[in-house]
């Protein structure tokens, strides 16, 4: 073998390792540019939201009004009784009266018109009645008080009784009381008291074994 042979030989290894090194593709420049760019910018914080708090709302406390009933005017409230002159009176709660009321004794009511100083002491007035202490058994209008609103009401001369067939009814009739309402369904009966007062009504009718209850007059009522 001549030398030329054996330089052509040693020399073809080389001549594929450089060819093996020019198919593969050099990496551009701008790409490593970015490449590094990229992997040398920090990664940004995840951005939170704030936290948005619901507006407080302050809860208003409302404070009850001392009047329960909703439906007195400025007249009412001035015609209310004084705890003072409250604690002086005597109430009967055996004897009864319109729901929501309490039997009075020894208080009387009459027309302002009518009223003598030599009646009694004043105890209230208001735009019809003056109310007065009168004593015991007196012949003059009974009064009532109102437990919600410490007015006083007269008594009216109408008795209501309950469980009135028409047998009773009739009975009652011929015995000389008059009938002031009936509504047979129910066995309601109102009958207005005579002269006598209705006070001496409402204790025969009592006696008679019948449930009575008296009438509080309250302002609307037509009947005296």
């Amino acid at each position: 073998m001549n030398l030329n042979k054996k330089i052509v030989l040693c020399l073809c290894p080389l001549f594929l390792v450089m060819l093996l090194l020019l198919r593969e593709k050099p990496i551009s420049k701008e790409a490593e540019t970015i490449s590094r760019t990229v992997a040398s910018t920090p990664t940004a914080p995840t951005p939170t939201r704030p936290l948005v708090l619901a507006p407080v709302r302050n809860h208003v406390t409302h404070k009850k009004s001392p009047f329960k009933n909703k439906n007195l005017d400025h007249e009412d409230l001035r015609n209310r009784l004084p705890q003072s002159v409250k604690s002086t009176l005597i109430a009967d709660p055996e004897i009864v009266v319109t729901r929501g009321h309490i039997f009075l004794k020894e208080i009387a009511a009459i027309p302002l018109k009518e009223y003598k100083e030599s009646m009694g002491e004043v105890i209230k007035r208001d735009g019809n009645f003056v109310y007065f202490r009168a004593g015991e058994n007196h012949l003059h209008t009974p009064v009532a008080l109102s437990k919600s609103t410490n007015m006083l009401y007269p008594i009216s001369s109408v008795l209501h009784i309950q469980g009135a067939t028409p047998e009773i009814r009739t009975e009652l009739i011929n015995e000389g009381y008059k009938q002031y309402y009936y509504h047979a369904p129910l066995k309601f009966l109102s009958l207005q008291s005579g002269s006598d007062g209705v006070m001496k009504a409402y204790s025969d009718l009592l006696e008679k074994g019948y449930k009575v209850e008296l009438e509080v007059l309250k302002p609307g009522h037509q009947t005296f």
